[in-house]
């Protein structure tokens, strides 16, 4: 029998209402899943599947849900775009009536598919979105992440201790998650006494921002703040290293999330990038966590925090659907809450969310990229 983890004994508990070790011949338990699986932020949802996965052999091996039902994923690709998260939701709630969806990746995808899952009376739980507009989205929404302000805050408070800037330029994407992270940061960065010099916005999956990285430069900041993910970022910082522009703000380019964009980045390019990303729980368990699957994806697979996620969001499912003893969308969305509240993950120890189904807390961590890799910065 596989055991998992990360389990406390309240989530163990839980899954006493499951009967047998093994999963009985009976109908299974489908819960639909949307992830970018190809476009610019397919690295991110291929290290998300590698959790997912993990986290699905466990829970059908120690017995499946409710009583003994297989726990079965079907997944969607949202190609990294809105449209297409679209089409993939209405295919899982209008054709094969999950009652909750697990995803998106980004805020861009993440709020018009929940806008649709809970038009529906289905639910969602958002795997990497972080927009304050999910607050409107409405009763059946929940998210693993914290929204734009906590990390704003944070970002900006690392920029202010580390160069102590007095201008700062905001370089950033037009989406959601791009103008809320920008705006917030932007923000706790004026509270600070920091100058926002420039506030340029710029349209993601184009192949050319020369032009938008030459304004940046232009206006000769102390510090740049962008917020950039998948190939796209990739993009930028080429161009950026071409144009003069990285040389020019070496050491004091900063970003949110920082493994995403800089995971596939031209070393020379990237070399001493900043930022803040999600921090795990430090320890045993998720280092044994990330050794497990490291072991059974190949040494070469890219692991990260979207990895924990996938895997928690999965366990909480199961145990969500368990403490409901039912796969109703009504039972589901009331048990959701106490699932996130009583179980503790690789991610974080507490997935608590307010009343708007939003996280209460979240840890972030300092990052650089060295040498061709993200690692821990400690102001060295």
């Amino acid at each position: 029998m596989i055991k998992p983890a990360n389990l406390a004994t309240a989530t163990a508990l839980a899954f006493t209402l499951m009967s047998g070790a093994g999963v009985h011949a009976q109908e299974a338990v489908e819960v639909g899943v949307i992830l970018p699986l190809s476009g610019s932020n397919a690295s991110a949802g291929a290290k998300t599947m590698h959790g997912i996965n993990a986290a699905l052999e466990e829970i059908n091996a120690l017995g499946g849900v409710l009583g003994g039902r297989e726990l079965h994923l079907i997944i969607e690709d949202t190609e990294s775009k809105p449209q297409a998260g679209i089409e993939a939701v209405r295919k899982l709630v209008d054709v094969n009536d999950v009652p909750l969806v697990l995803g998106a990746i980004s805020s861009a995808v993440t709020i018009p598919t929940g806008k649709y899952t809970v038009s529906k009376g289905k639910n969602q739980i958002t795997i990497a979105a972080t927009s304050e507009e999910q607050r409107a989205v409405g009763d059946g929404l929940f998210t693993m992440l914290a929204t734009n302000d906590i990390l704003g805050e944070g970002l900006a408070q690392f920029v202010a201790e580390d160069s102590k800037p007095k201008k700062v330029a905001l370089f950033y994407m037009n989406d959601p998650f791009g103008v809320g992270m920008a705006n917030a940061t932007g923000e706790a960065l004026k509270e600070l006494g920091i100058e926002i010099i420039a506030d340029l916005a710029y349209e993601p999956a184009k192949t050319d921002y020369r032009a938008e990285l030459q304004r940046l430069s232009q206006a000769s900041p102390d510090a740049v703040v962008a917020v950039s993910f998948g190939e796209t970022a990739r993009v930028i910082f080429k161009q950026a290293y071409e144009l003069g522009l990285m040389e020019k703000v070496r050491g004091r380019w900063y970003q949110p999330y920082v493994a995403n964009p800089a995971g596939r980045c031209i070393p020379e390019a990237c070399e001493g990038i900043k930022g803040v990303d999600i921090a795990a729980e430090p320890g045993p368990r998720f280092d044994n966590f990330i050794a497990r699957i490291q072991k059974q994806v190949g040494a070469d697979a890219q692991l990260d925090w979207f990895t924990s996620v996938g895997y928690d969001v999965v366990w909480i499912t199961a145990l969500a659907l368990n403490l409901a003893n039912s796969d109703d969308e009504a039972a589901i969305r009331a048990a959701i809450p106490k699932a996130m509240e009583i179980y503790r993950g690789v991610t974080k120890s507490d997935f608590s969310v307010d009343a708007d189904g939003i996280q209460v807390s979240q840890r972030f961590g300092r990052r650089v990229y060295k040498n061709g890799a993200i690692v821990d910065y400690t102001g060295d």
